[in-house]
């Protein structure tokens, strides 16, 4: 599966961000949540707004791409969703949804998981 995301897919205006993250303790926790991600049987193609790519002490490089509310793609494979990862990725960023907090989005996401 693709992961097409270019400078060219933005919408007039919008801009690349880059960031790099070395935060060892959301890096535990990241590598936990992403460890947990499982292959998906379906399909469909997802919008993607954010790619990840993961730097392995190895010097391995995986690529991760979100949509901005659904849809994992690793190394071109598509993932199940997960809201805690999606939600813990958006908080560290600040990524700023039109309609959701997403730390408060994170928050309902580790309390729907501990139930």
């Amino acid at each position: 599966m693709e992961c097409n995301f270019t400078q060219d897919n933005c919408k007039s205006g919008d801009a690349m961000h880059y960031r790099k993250v070395s935060d060892s303790i959301f890096l535990n926790i990241f590598f936990n949540e992403y460890n947990k991600l499982k292959i998906s049987k379906e399909l469909s193609n997802i919008d993607v707004r954010l790619k990840i790519f993961i730097h392995h002490n190895n010097k391995k490089v995986d690529t991760l791409c979100l949509g901005e509310n659904y849809g994992i793609i690793k190394n071109g494979i598509k993932m199940n969703d997960s809201k805690v990862f999606l939600n813990l990725i958006k908080t560290k960023i600040n990524y700023e949804s039109v309609f959701n907090d997403p730390m408060e989005e994170y928050k309902k996401a580790m309390e729907e998981e501990l139930k």
